[in-house]
């Protein structure tokens, strides 16, 4: 079986930041019981600054956004 997963979040906020810092975890992780065929993340009013896996393998993404963002998008 294969299935297709889409996972958005949208943040909005009532003036624009000043500065923000943001860690997603979203990359699905292949095992015994899955395999992850393809996946890809993009990001709207903010930029990926580093990219890393944590203690327990996670892959981690910091993206931050400087002052004049109201919203930011996250589509994995």
């Amino acid at each position: 079986m294969r299935l297709k997963i889409t996972h958005r979040t949208e943040y909005h906020y009532d003036a624009p930041v000043q500065y923000l810092l943001q860690r997603l975890r979203l990359l699905p992780l292949s095992g015994r019981t899955q395999t992850v065929g393809s996946w890809a993340i993009k990001v709207e009013g903010a930029r990926e600054e580093v990219r890393f896996a944590d203690h327990f393998g996670n892959d981690t993404r910091l993206v931050s956004a400087e002052s004049g963002h109201s919203a930011i998008t996250v589509e994995a």
